[in-house]
């Protein structure tokens, strides 16, 4: 018997069951038919691969045993035309559900809600840029949401600036990259179903409204807007939608208020430590410094932990982010947090 192979075989079996064991867990949490045609595949092909590691014990004596490597050897054969058939399924099964296959599954326990945002309500972000609803949108994400981002930005460009696991469509009619959806409302108004029929709780931001109605005109743009408050309401969902004001007319953005709710920040009242982590952060960033952990430990006389905990608090409500720079993280004010000091 030859070692060498028998230990290949023995490495390419065990890899198969740990592939299937994650294939079982992401079908268990996404109940996906992609990951359903998948985990088949993936027994199947386990099944086999370990048939020829047991046929290969038996090689020793072939006379001895050859009517089992026979009853084994046709049981090979024909378990290779399952393993192709349950993965070409799954093939066809990732053309269907593209978007809702690579949906990650938040928490299921239910959290407060911070910003004043309640669930079943689509709310309207009237901003140039739509950093209050990204704000919002990172809130929840905090708090176990399964988020979506629907955006004419670049994802390259959003990840740049935000911390965001989600999956992020790239409205754009040229369909470049996995991450392009058309801007049309039936293919958005799909994906957005497909998103929702996830358990847990969810929240899609969409950005740039004014380009789809470039795209589809204000009609066809007004249902979508109609169909999505519906729909998050039913659901009980957050929808975070987002326009230049600049951009459209007295008379449609009236429309569209009148389907959406405006977007308030609920003032926030801070502890009198972290009040004063905030200033000096907000001090720092106006000068053009970024500190890290070790120079707010050192400027405000705190314990490690101490100052870990209290810049933790002030990133779960908003006020700070945290960015990579080189192998350590830099503490950045937000806009909320600024907008608190002044």
């Amino acid at each position: 018997m030859d070692i060498l192979v028998v230990i290949l075989k023995g490495v390419i079996t065990v890899n198969f069951l740990w592939a299937l064991y994650f294939g079982v867990e992401n079908y268990r949490m996404t109940q996906s038919h992609s990951w359903l045609f998948l985990d088949l595949g993936l027994g199947t092909a386990f099944i086999l691969s370990l048939v020829r590691l047991v046929k290969e014990f038996f090689y020793t004596d072939f006379q001895q045993f050859e009517s089992i490597i026979v009853v084994l050897e046709v049981v090979k054969v024909n378990l290779i035309p399952f393993v192709t058939a349950f993965l070409l399924a799954s093939a066809l099964a990732i053309g269907r559900e593209r978007i809702s296959a690579v949906i990650p599954i938040g928490k299921k326990e239910e959290v407060p809600l911070r910003c004043g945002i309640e669930k079943g309500i689509t709310y309207l972000v009237k901003e140039e840029t739509p950093r209050d609803g990204y704000q919002v949108f990172l809130d929840l994400l905090s708090r176990g949401y399964q988020g979506l981002l629907i955006l004419r930005t670049h994802p390259d460009e959003v990840r740049k600036e935000y911390t965001v696991d989600v999956p992020i469509l790239w409205m754009s009619r040229l369909q470049v990259g996995d991450n392009a959806v058309y801007p049309n409302v039936t293919v958005i108004e799909q994906v957005i179903e497909e998103f929702f029929e996830h358990k847990g709780n969810h929240v899609v931001l969409i950005e740039r409204l004014d380009y789809l109605i470039s795209q589809q005109g204000f009609e066809k743009t007004l249902q979508f807007i109609q169909k999505l408050s519906s729909l998050v309401y039913i659901t009980k969902s957050v929808a975070i939608v987002h326009i230049d004001p600049l951009t459209i007319g007295e008379r449609e953005l009236m429309l569209i208020e009148k389907e959406t709710k405006e977007f308030r920040e609920k003032p926030q009242e801070l502890e009198e430590e972290l009040a004063e982590m905030l200033l000096y952060l907000y001090e720092k960033n106006r000068r053009g410094r970024k500190p890290n952990l070790r120079e707010v430990t050192q400027d405000l006389g705190l314990s490690r932990n101490t100052a870990k905990k209290r810049m933790n608090m002030l990133r779960l409500r908003n006020l700070i982010i945290l960015k990579k720079k080189g192998r350590e993280k830099v503490v950045e004010i937000t806009r909320w947090g600024e907008d608190m000091v002044r």
